[in-house]
């Protein structure tokens, strides 16, 4: 597959070469991971999304703000474009306005999980397990009372904040969410609801559906506060994986957040045999070694072959404000061509 990206955000002009199984990006901080994984991710989603919603819900901007700005001038054409035999996506602004083109279907579903899950689900929980405290009853009348003078009041508000664009990516958390849980995010009807997302099935989907057990005691049921957090993000990821259709690409930022070693390369695992049995794309935008050993580890052992990873290293800085990517070869033996800088650098700097 081979993804073209034009003037979009810290990324003047590059092609990339993905995998069809793995990808990963990599590097420091604000050099443009994230901006190509969503790049991806918008063009995974154009058959049944337009680009303004999508970057209003990942970004909360328009499409026309992210064109690459130098020296106060914003560059055009703007174009995003992803080509994977004959099907092909791709999206252009340029003087002449905002040009989307459809060559059918790359995947059958496009999912993303974005950075900072844990906190998001947690706040929704606590959202959605308040409302239904006051429906089941479980507080005093008086309680109820107030509880249901508030919600009259801002239930009419709520369904704008959730999808409010100054609160992007919370939108497509919500949606994968509720997705994964077999919610229908635009129900047909609505008993009592918070705009287009039906109540009842809310609470049922953090609530009930995602299940944490404590890692010793197997037998306790934990709620969502209660469970670890890297407990917590990882059963996000495994539901989203689950229930994705086979030849579906799922984005992933950060899969190590809040995981310890061990934990990450447990997940990497599973990751990599959903990969194999359900035909899956995936792109991870990683901060850890770990985690990219973990998956030279699968092809080490021969559980995938080296074809079927590629691995990104993302270069920017004040001298060279515009985004470098390297591809940095991955032998058959697991080996790479050559060393991780940044890690090293983090290495010699700590030790």
């Amino acid at each position: 597959m081979e993804l073209k990206i034009l003037n979009w955000r810290c990324i003047a002009d590059k092609k990339i070469e993905l995998s069809k199984k793995i990808n990963i990006f990599f590097g420091k901080n604000s050099t443009g991971k994230s901006s190509v994984a969503y790049a991806i991710y918008m063009l995974g989603r154009l058959h049944e999304k337009d680009p303004e919603s999508l970057v209003s819900s990942l970004f909360g901007e328009r499409l026309q703000s992210l064109v690459r700005i130098e020296n106060g001038d914003r560059k055009y054409p703007l174009e995003l474009s992803l080509k994977s035999d004959d099907k092909e996506s791709s999206i252009t602004i340029d003087s002449d306005g905002l040009k989307v083109k459809k060559k059918d279907q790359i995947w059958s579903e496009t999912h993303m999980a974005i950075a900072g899950r844990y906190g998001l689900l947690l706040t929704y929980s606590s959202l959605s397990d308040f409302l239904g405290s006051v429906m089941k009853g479980e507080v005093s009348k008086e309680e109820k009372e107030v509880a249901i003078r508030l919600l009259s009041v801002f239930l009419p508000f709520i369904d704008i904040f959730l999808k409010s664009p100054l609160l992007a990516p919370l939108p497509i958390f919500i949606e994968e969410i509720l997705k994964a849980c077999g919610v229908k995010v635009k129900p047909e009807k609505k008993e009592f609801g918070i705009g287009a997302f039906e109540f009842e099935p809310l609470v049922f989907a953090s609530s009930t559906l995602l299940k944490y057990y404590d890692m010793i005691n197997k037998n306790l049921e934990l709620t969502v506060k209660e469970a670890p957090s890297g407990l917590v993000d990882s059963a996000i990821l495994n539901l989203i994986v689950s229930k994705a259709e086979k030849k579906s690409l799922i984005v992933i930022e950060e899969p190590e957040e809040h995981k310890n070693p061990v934990m990450q390369i447990e997940l990497m695992k599973n990751l990599i045999k959903a990969v194999k049995e359900k035909d899956l794309t995936l792109v991870f935008t990683t901060h850890s070694e770990i985690i990219i050993h973990s998956i030279l580890k699968e092809i080490e052992e021969g559980d995938i072959s080296s074809d079927d990873v590629k691995l990104h290293y993302f270069i920017r800085s004040e001298q060279e404000p515009w985004t470098e990517i390297k591809e940095i070869n991955v032998h058959e033996d697991g080996s790479l061509e050559e060393p991780l800088e940044d890690f090293i650098e983090a290495t010699v700097k700590v030790f």
